[in-house]
């Protein structure tokens, strides 16, 4: 090295995307103790770091050159500063145990953050108490009680809906026809799925319009009953008339509502001690869908509303006294009248356990004085809102109260007591019950969706969407707790054209959940990625056999005997039939193909709700032709050559078998329960054979390939002996008898997707024994990079050979392709290391097509 290193306080610069900081810290310092097992990663950045070294070294000697001719620089001005700008990446998380750096080093500088006895914040240690469980599923850095791991918001407490697959939405666009032209604003959607309307709801595809009977008909009104609200039980409240007088003008405006949408509708009146009454039609109702002037009806049947009586007045004039405000509860099971209770008139709406409205500042003498504040009753008074809520959402153990889908300010989450502005929840107006909520159209996109922390426009949500329903205009305008939204479009207000969306979300059930209880065909898992590729389309995808076997799954939507969903597609039969009617929020469903065409391809379901087809395409199949692959598995005995220690001068023959292998069945067992539920594959592994032979060349007891993807001398020499064996194999495995692992002692497994070969470390000997399901995991691994190409997912830096497919932001160790690095399985008490998952993606499956199109469809 030139003597100019020593006048360099920091050396920076980058060398095939790494970024390199040597440091003098002008002081002695003992040499760190040498680490003898090093990742593919850090074996890569070394290998980059020697071959940069004498580029390096020149650069510090032409820094010196250059320093000496330069001039001196001048003094720095008196007060003058240094300011350095650092862009950080606060999704980086080093020992990828799904906590973020930052919040490791927080938790420790805190000391608090801790779920678990013993584990700590360290961003380097994936496992700190070395229970198999990743740190990240252990701290909470932001102290909601969701885990890292599973928290949308690391760094913020009000997003505690824990992170799950996310759905994608079926639209059914509410056509003029059903219902009629003439049909007014829609309202509200409730969790059936139905659309209330002022004149009527529509379910199912089907209208009914709401009955107006004619005795709550007056002379001279043109509309007599119209709804304005409907509960999840499908009661309506509506708004009517009643005649008070004699004289045809002489009518008030009062309450009414519907038992069924299909029922007379029936006026709100009660008694008490000061005679027979109505519910009054309050003008003041605060908004609760969209920006209209709505009130709610509660599931239980709770509205609120003046208690109002007419009597005659003077010269026989009818007078109308409003006595008090009230909660009212419609009657139930044969009851002629409401009943009602007095309240404070500021409480407006009613949830679930919980009322809100506004606080009414007066003076002395009653009349109002100053601004009206936002108040929530949970079932006593909680503190002042900054706004007067239009909704108040109670999920998950917690409130979350909403302003006006036109207000510019934040949802307020109820934490200790208090509230707190949310800033992930910005933007939205309402939520489902597993915090998926809706916003109005902004930066966010057209009718933003909030699901697992990211805002997601139609297009993304809603696959498949087209015009008009993608255009600038489309609005959401309200949701449920069971996740059904109602979207309307157009630039006017009213908006007559209107659609809902229902979610849909699919479950896999694995062949075998002992073995490889991700392993399942259907791909729900790309879509939590921001960026799942083009081959997943943003929507969910199942795989389907094409003439043997099927694939099992659950759809999970709020449907129900009036919204059903029908399931069909060309080709496709489910549970043996070709169509298939879903009416639970839980469906089985097995999926085939019986076709005469043989060709593997893509795909769509087609969804109709009641008649009306689905405008989007959610649900995508990938019809899969059935396959036979033929392994080979190769015990490879390394023969050595060592010295006698008990005869100097003479040598000894050494050999050493591998004896941790399992058998062709076990083997055959493992791999079919990874892949012919993804892949339509089947393995057939034959009876293995026994190789013997001098392969390390260099006598370094590492297999060493020439680099990853080309065949080196050691291997080849494997190969060249197994040529007699091989004939009838698509995959050739070598279980090698060594006491090192593989590529200068860094991997467990090697494979090479030209030469259909793989190599695995099946040995016992060394500081790290291994069991016989981590060799098969190892195997099926390799196999994995012979079908979909190398590189991993979980790789880190910016030009780190990813795979083909890296979907970022998604547990990476579900992944079959992850590398393994850091990850541990608690098995009882003992701890297995490096066991990942058994999944493949979307991406993943096109690509095995692609190799086994080419190499075993011979």
């Amino acid at each position: 090295m030139v003597p100019g290193w020593n006048q360099i306080p920091l050396f920076s610069n980058r060398f095939e995307g790494y970024y390199f900081f040597i440091w003098h810290p002008w002081q002695g310092v003992a040499p760190p103790a040498a680490n003898s097992i090093l990742g593919p990663n850090d074996t890569a950045m070394l290998a980059v770091l020697e071959a940069s070294l004498p580029a390096m070294n020149q650069q510090v000697a032409d820094s010196m050159v250059r320093a000496r001719n330069a001039p001196l620089p001048g003094p720095d001005l008196p007060g003058s500063k240094r300011f350095w700008r650092v862009k950080v990446d606060p999704d980086v998380d080093t020992d990828s145990d799904g906590s973020p750096d930052w919040a490791e080093f927080e938790i420790v500088a805190r000391g608090t953050g801790m779920l678990v006895p013993g584990v700590t914040g360290d961003p380097f240690n994936p496992d700190t108490n070395g229970d198999g469980i990743p740190d990240g599923e252990q701290l909470d850095a932001d102290g909601d009680g969701t885990p890292d791991a599973k928290d949308a918001d690391a760094s913020d407490n009000t997003a505690y809906f824990p992170l799950g697959p996310v759905p994608r939405y079926a639209m059914f666009p509410i056509t003029n026809a059903s219902p009629p032209a003439d049909a007014l604003q829609a309202l509200q959607i409730n969790d059936k799925g139905r659309v209330l309307y002022e004149n009527g709801t529509w379910c199912g595809g089907a209208w009914t319009p709401l009955v107006a009977p004619t005795q709550l008909n007056y002379a001279g009104y043109p509309q007599t009953a119209f709804g304005v609200s409907i509960n999840d039980n499908d009661v309506i409240l509506g708004n009517s008339s009643q005649q008070v007088g004699p004289l045809a003008n002489e009518f008030a405006s009062v309450r009414c509502f519907w038992n069924t949408p299909a029922a007379d509708p029936q006026l709100v009146k009660s008694n008490n001690n000061l005679g027979s009454g109505y519910a009054g039609w309050l003008s003041s109702s605060l908004a609760f869908h969209g920006d209209t002037y709505q009130p709610q009806l509660s599931n239980d049947n709770r509205f609120t509303a003046h208690f109002c009586h007419w009597q005659a007045g003077p010269n026989g004039t009818i007078g109308k006294e409003i006595f008090e405000s009230a909660v009212w509860t419609l009657p139930a099971g044969g009851q002629p009248l409401s009943t009602h209770a007095p309240i404070e008139s500021s409480i407006l709406f009613h949830g679930p356990g919980v009322s809100w409205g506004y606080t009414v500042p007066r003076d002395a003498g009653g009349s109002e004085n100053g601004e009206r504040k936002g108040q929530v009753l949970a079932p006593d008074p909680l503190p002042e809102l900054p706004f007067i809520p239009y909704n108040v959402v109670s999920a998950a153990g917690g409130l979350m109260a909403f302003p006006r889908a036109s207000s510019e300010q934040s949802p307020q989450a109820l934490i200790d007591g208090h509230w707190q502005a949310s800033d992930l929840y910005k933007g939205a107006f309402d939520m489902a019950s597993d915090g998926t909520a809706v916003g109005s159209s902004g930066s966010d996109g057209t009718a933003p969706i909030l699901l697992n922390g990211k805002w997601l426009g139609i297009g993304r949500t809603a696959p498949g969407v087209t015009t008009p329903w993608d255009d600038a205009t489309v609005t959401l305008l309200d949701t449920t707790p069971g996740g059904w939204i109602l979207a309307g479009r157009g630039n006017t207000v009213p908006q007559f054209e209107h659609a809902i969306l229902l979610p849909i979300k699919v479950a896999g059930k694995p062949e075998d959940e002992v073995l490889a209880s991700e392993a399942t065909g259907v791909d729900e898992f790309s879509i939590g990625s921001p960026t799942p590729g083009t081959s997943v389309q943003d929507r969910i995808w199942v795989m389907a056999p094409l003439t043997e076997g099927q694939t099992r799954f659950t759809l999970k939507a709020p449907l129900n005997s009036e919204t059903s969903l029908k399931l069909k597609g060309h080709d496709l039969r489910f549970d043996g039939a070709t169509e298939k009617i879903l009416t639970d929020k839980e469906n089985p469903v097995t999926i085939e193909s019986r076709s005469s065409n043989e060709a593997t391809r893509d795909v769509f379901l087609e969804l109709s709700l009641g008649g009306t087809p689905s405008a989007t395409q959610p649900l995508g199949v990938k019809i899969m032709k059935d396959r036979i692959v033929r392994v080979r598995p190769f015990l490879v005995i390394k023969r050595s050559v060592v010295p006698d220690p008990a005869n100097p001068g003479q040598h000894l023959l050494v050999t050493n078998p591998p004896d941790v292998v399992p058998s062709a069945s076990q083997l055959q067992t493992y791999l079919n329960a990874v892949f012919r539920p993804q892949l339509n594959t089947t393995f057939v592994v034959e009876a293995p054979v026994s190789l013997q032979l001098e392969w390390d060349a260099n006598g370094n007891g590492s297999l060493d390939p020439t680099d990853l993807v080309t065949v080196g001398p050691e291997q080849q020499g494997m190969m060249d002996l197994a040529a007699p064996y091989q004939a009838d194999a698509d995959i050739k495995v070598f279980f090698l008898g060594t006491e090192k692992k593989i590529y200068l002692n860094t991997a467990w497994g090697l494979a090479n997707r030209d030469a259909q070969s793989c190599w695995v470390v099946g040995d016992s000997a060394g500081s790290h024994p291994r069991t016989h399901y981590q060799v098969m995991q190892t195997t099926a691994h390799e196999i994995g990079h012979l079908l979909v190409g190398y590189g991993h997912p979980d790789a880190k830096g910016p030009n780190a050979d990813k795979g083909l497919t890296p979907l970022p932001g998604t547990d990476h160790k579900q992944r079959l392709m992850h590398s393994g690095e850091g990850l541990g399985f608690a098995v009882g008490t003992t701890v297995i290391d490096g066991l990942r998952g058994h999944r493949l993606v979307k991406g993943e499956w096109d690509e095995a097509e692609k190799w086994m199109f080419e190499h075993v469809d011979k």
